[in-house]
């Protein structure tokens, strides 16, 4: 009888570690190291930093991960091929930087975890269960936060919008504005032929012009148009990055692209480690750095603490 009992403890514990060891991550149970593969989209100098982090995220773990690189810098079909190949290799996850890794990566059937990055936004990230990753786009509350620092005593912000892009976009910000005590003054357009008049209605409106991502108010044809305004009626303008700022906008939010490479690692190894793909966030950057016009700062007499001058990543 007592046999009996041992045997099925013996047993029932030999089962119980048998499904353990199927289940365990892949980190853990692998005898070699895990496999990723990097996709990347472009040579320039954002995705090189973001490559590095990757690189000294995966690379400096316990226990290794056997890390290798595409770029895909030829065509659609150059590019499909190289994700092919690399599937075949069965990858244990794929990591891709930007859009067009990410289509190329989802493109092809399978199951394989994806961790996407250098990404603009939420909706460019496929809804399927086994894809997160790290966008580019920099939250409200965030961009209004720094705003509030940059203006504490400025009340309204001028936004030119197109409906189809940003429609939705706006009316969100009007609310999150109105907690950090700015009212939002929204400008519709359309095309680019009413920009004229929207930005003569805002000169009599606005404290501040809030530079957004749109396909039809911010183009190299309109910047011109803007900053123009923007010098003019000393209503300083928020640009979308640093060409921006150099061009003469105030000031402009940015991400550290070698952290959002780390971060796009510790993804990765989240995934490695057992969490389920579709438990994956797709989060926000969250390391922030912005550059300053002081120039701009003095022909517009806008007193800026030193504490915000010291902490810019670059001035001009």
């Amino acid at each position: 009888m007592i046999l009996s009992i041992r045997k099925t403890i013996f047993f029932g514990l030999l089962a119980s570690w048998l499904c353990l060891a199927w289940s365990a991550p892949v980190l853990a149970a692998s005898p070699s190291p895990a496999r990723v593969a990097l996709l990347v989209s472009s040579e320039r100098a954002p995705f090189r930093e973001a490559t590095e982090g990757v690189r000294e995220l995966l690379q400096g773990k316990a226990g290794g991960v056997d890390l290798s690189i595409h770029t895909l810098v030829g065509t659609e079909e150059e590019a499909m091929a190289v994700v092919a190949k690399v599937k075949k290799g069965k990858p244990d996850l794929i990591l891709a930087l930007g859009t067009a890794a990410l289509n190329a990566a989802c493109a092809q059937r399978g199951d394989v975890p994806i961790v996407a990055g250098m990404v603009l936004d939420r909706r460019d990230i496929p809804r399927q269960r086994n894809v997160g990753g790290v966008v580019l786009d920099i939250p409200l509350q965030t961009q209004m936060e720094w705003m509030r620092r940059m203006f504490p005593k400025m009340l309204n912000v001028g936004v030119l919008y197109n409906s189809a892009e940003n429609g939705e976009g706006v009316a969100a910000a009007s609310e999150i504005a109105a907690t950090y005590g700015f009212r939002v003054v929204p400008r519709q357009v359309d095309d680019p032929q009413d920009l004229p008049e929207a930005l003569e209605r805002l000169a009599k409106e606005a404290d501040v012009l809030w530079g957004i991502s749109d396909r039809v108010v911010l183009t190299p044809q309109t910047a011109k148009s803007i900053l123009l305004f923007s010098f003019r009626n000393r209503i300083p303008f928020v640009g979308l990055s640093r060409a921006w700022v150099k061009a003469g906008a105030l000031y402009a939010l940015d991400r550290d692209y070698r952290d959002i490479g780390r971060q796009c690692g510790e993804l990765a190894l989240r995934a490695l480690q057992g969490q389920a793909p579709e438990g994956l966030p797709v989060e926000s950057p969250r390391k922030i750095t912005y550059s300053l016009n002081l120039k701009t700062a003095r022909k517009m007499k806008i007193g800026l603490p030193p504490s915000l001058v010291d902490g810019a990543q670059e001035t001009f």
